[in-house]
């Protein structure tokens, strides 16, 4: 991911390194005795044409793949997202993330209940695990609303300072 928020590919690299590396991982996980869990790679921009999301569509269908030849648990993030997206976004508008990357408290639900559902779990424990983002959402809420009075305040008084300081002698 470059700074302008696009996939910039590099003349040589192929989805087989990417392969090979990522079924290197797997395979020493499982000889070790640990059982991956596999996620597919959330959307980009939130923006299912795109040109990011096109290229890695590959890349997820072979995690598809190989969670399956494996005996793997997959959280199908993108699928998951595609579907949300699909059911209820305005074009341009951002549903699940707060920049097209990084997930908002939805996409975070979104991402939980897919790994949740992954690990198995039954509805009635999903239901539990629900409930309790509640008291959650609320308390990252209010920490959000404390640092941007507070970042406000900072900013303020910054801003109050430059305005107020004497300024420096004119040497001649």
């Amino acid at each position: 991911m470059a700074a302008k928020g696009e996939y910039q590919h590099k003349p040589g690299e192929d989805r087989g390194t990417y392969k090979k590396n990522i079924t290197q991982i797997v395979e020493k996980a499982q000889a070790a005795g640990v059982k991956p869990v596999i996620l597919t790679a959330t959307v980009i921009q939130e923006n299912l044409a795109g040109a990011e999301n096109q290229k890695l569509a590959p890349y997820n269908d072979f995690l598809r793949q190989l969670a399956k030849e494996k005996h793997l648990p997959l959280a199908d993030l993108n699928a998951m997202f595609q579907e949300r997206i699909k059911a209820g976004s305005k074009v341009g508008y951002k549903r699940l993330t707060t920049d097209g990357v990084h997930m908002n408290a939805e996409g975070n639900k979104v991402m939980a209940t897919g790994v949740l559902m992954a690990l198995g779990l039954d509805s009635a424990q999903m239901k539990k695990a629900q409930e309790a983002w509640v008291p959650l959402e609320a308390q990252a809420a209010e920490a959000a609303k404390q640092t941007a009075e507070a970042k406000a305040k900072a900013d303020a008084a910054k801003k109050a300072n430059i305005k107020t300081a004497p300024s420096a002698p004119v040497l001649k």
